[in-house]
């Protein structure tokens, strides 16, 4: 069962204990050469510069069996959770994806590119309360019902 958590909330830095198990069996469902994403066919990878955007970055890959990709920061963000996951990793190893390792066009590795113009959104104020919350929150204020694209967020984008 994957744990339920507030939509509006990417700037905070979540910790993925809870999460790992249902990245890892993303990543088999859509990484390998039958599959949605095919490792030869990737020429460039972009990532938010959020910890957390880069975590779940790596953890795909390495579900996926690609190992040939290096993820700016992946294993240190692994190391300051506390977590090197390597009893977790028991599920990954063996997987038959074949897209690991020299997979890429001509062999080469790639390193994900981190750029802001992917970074999540900022929430400001309304960073871990649900849209449900943040309307009612608004209506006992007297303000008008909350549309994100018109209103933002106050200390936010």
């Amino acid at each position: 069962m994957v744990p339920k958590w507030p939509p509006h909330r990417h700037v905070r830095h979540s910790p993925h204990s809870e999460w790992r198990k249902a990245y890892l069996s993303t990543g088999r469902a859509l990484v390998g050469p039958d599959r949605l994403i095919v490792r030869a066919n990737i020429a460039a990878v972009y990532v938010s510069p959020r910890t957390r955007a880069r975590r779940t970055l790596g953890m795909l890959l390495e579900a996926g069996g690609i190992d040939d990709i290096e993820v700016p920061g992946y294993e240190r963000a692994r190391r300051e959770q506390g977590q090197l996951w390597e009893k977790e990793r028991g599920d990954v190893k063996g997987d038959a994806t074949g897209s690991g390792k020299g997979s890429g066009k001509g062999g080469e590795k790639l390193t994900a590119q981190v750029t802001e113009d992917i970074r999540e959104w900022d929430y400001g104020a309304y960073e871990g309360i649900t849209s449900k919350e943040i309307k009612k929150m608004r209506q006992e204020k007297g303000e008008k019902e909350w549309e994100i694209w018109r209103d933002g967020c106050p200390d936010g984008e």
